[in-house]
């Protein structure tokens, strides 16, 4: 059950293998976070729900980089993308690919 899983790393990574994007929302102020927390850092209480995100929302900003790290340059990241979804949480991510840009 959903409200039983503990706001691990394990757990974000069991939803995320299941096709579920999750995020925790603090019981107390009702802020949201994605990846989840177990502390709100808004009011700092550790009363926190797990709560189902869509996925949807808009690109707050994006970065191509030409040199990256050895761990991103041997994964293929070429990309950070930071989305502010719908439900207010903020999500940052990578991405695998990114267009070339002619100068």
């Amino acid at each position: 059950m959903m409200s039983e899983k503990e706001f691990t790393v394990q757990s974000y990574l069991e939803f995320i293998n299941s096709k579920e994007l999750m995020g925790s929302k603090c019981k107390n102020c009702g802020e949201l976070y994605a990846p989840p927390r177990r502390l709100c850092t808004k009011c700092n209480k550790a009363d926190m729900e797990w709560v189902a995100l869509s996925g949807k929302g808009k690109l707050a900003a994006f970065s191509c980089i030409g040199v990256g790290t050895k761990f991103m340059v041997d994964k293929g990241y070429s990309m950070i993308i930071f989305l502010v979804l719908w439900s207010s949480a903020k999500l940052k991510t990578r991405a695998l690919a990114c267009p070339k840009f002619v100068s």
